[in-house]
Order: structure tokens, then C-alpha cells, then sequence
């Protein structure tokens, strides 16, 4: 399987058969460099937003909704967007409520483990192969996620044969299966965010059924 990786700081980009992944790292508290976003690309991935627990997605967000859970890092992310009518793929959900004590103690663990980076390298290169023609999807994230592109250049045969092996502590610790198999994308449509489609992930949900 060809792959290159070219690294420039905090940028990383990887070509695959399926697609071109750029991966910029930053820090949630500082506002996100626009000059390090590609000239062309299809659209952002981010980590998630949403608290999925309460039962509903909301069907429109706003910046500040960006902003209160990832920080000013998003800013021009969005915004970068929103000029350029790029969709937003979250790769995951927010978790807040949905954990317990002694389960809370998985918690941190999860949020920096290979578990939470295979589960979102996975959804990464399924959003990759439904949209065809080789798109390049740029994925903003927290500089503490750099495993992500060791995820990313697995192939799904390696990253499934690992979260097969986690599956019952997946569906012990995971009270809101969504975080696992669902992908939603976000599109600027007269002048507000909508959320529009939520993607499921089949062999990601088939660890959780």
C-alpha cells in the first residue's frame, strides 16, 4: 500500500490510496494559524461537540458553541470554513455525563489513548472512501493526539483487529455507544451551521451491537 508522509512542524501530511489526510496540531487555547491550511482541500475534521447523552443534535450551531467546548483553537477554523463553504466532519462526540465513577477513572485515558485515536483515524478513512475521488480532508486536533497518524497509516484490517480485542470494555465503559460509530457533518447554509448528516460507521458499530 503506497503512503508518503511529509511533516513541517506541526503539520503532517499523508497520502494514501483512498486520499490525502493533513493533520495540523495545536493547542485549544490559542487561536489556529490560517496559513497553514492547504490552498485546496474538501473540507475539516475536528473532534466532537455535541453531547449525545441528552438524547438529541441539536440542528444548528454556532460559533460560540465551537468555541465554548474546543476553545479559540476553532475560530478560524470555522470561520475558514464559512468563507469557503467547506464542510465540518466531526470524528467524534463530546462525552460529558456519560461516565461514572469507578468507570471515570477510564476517562483521561481514553481522551489521550490509541483507543480514542484508532476510533477517529477509522471514521477518518471511511469518510475518505465514501466521498471518492481522492479527497484531502484536513483534520484539526490537540497537540497531545500526534499517535493519530501512526492510526491513519494502519490499515482498517490493523485498527479493527485492535478494537476488536477492547471490545467488551468498549461496551462497558461506552454509555453513549454514538461516540464510537457515528459521524456528523456540519454545513454553512444560509448564514447558520447546520448539522446535517450523522454517518454511521458499520464494522465500528457492529463492536457495540
Amino acid at each position: 500500500m503506497f503512503q508518503e508522509v511529509v511533516r513541517n512542524e506541526n503539520v503532517t501530511h499523508i497520502h494514501k490510496p483512498e486520499g490525502v489526510y493533513t493533520i495540523i496540531y495545536g493547542r485549544h487555547d490559542r487561536y489556529q494559524n490560517p496559513n497553514q491550511f492547504p490552498e485546496e482541500f474538501d473540507g475539516f475534521v475536528m473532534e466532537g461537540i455535541f453531547d449525545t447523552h441528552k438524547g438529541k443534535i441539536p440542528p444548528y450551531i454556532t460559533l460560540d458553541d465551537w468555541v465554548r467546548v474546543l476553545g479559540s483553537q476553532c475560530v478560524s477554523v470555522v470561520e475558514y470554513a464559512q468563507r469557503g463553504k467547506l464542510p465540518i466532519y466531526h470524528a467524534d462526540f463530546s462525552m460529558k455525563g456519560i461516565f461514572w465513577w469507578p468507570e471515570s477513572l477510564f476517562l483521561g485515558g481514553f481522551f489521550s489513548s490509541p483507543l480514542r485515536e484508532t476510533i477517529i483515524a477509522h471514521k477518518q478513512e471511511w469518510l475518505m472512501r465514501s466521498l471518492g475521488n481522492t479527497p484531502h480532508l484536513v483534520t484539526i486536533i490537540g497537540e497531545a493526539h500526534t499517535g493519530l497518524e501512526a492510526h491513519i497509516q494502519q490499515s482498517a484490517n490493523e485498527r479493527m483487529r485492535f478494537l476488536n480485542r477492547l471490545r467488551l470494555p468498549i461496551n462497558i465503559v461506552m454509555k453513549d455507544e454514538g461516540v464510537v460509530y457515528k459521524l456528523a457533518r456540519c454545513d454553512f447554509d444560509r448564514g447558520k451551521w447546520k448539522v446535517g448528516e450523522i454517518l454511521e460507521i458499520p464494522d465500528l458499530k457492529e463492536l457495540v451491537i
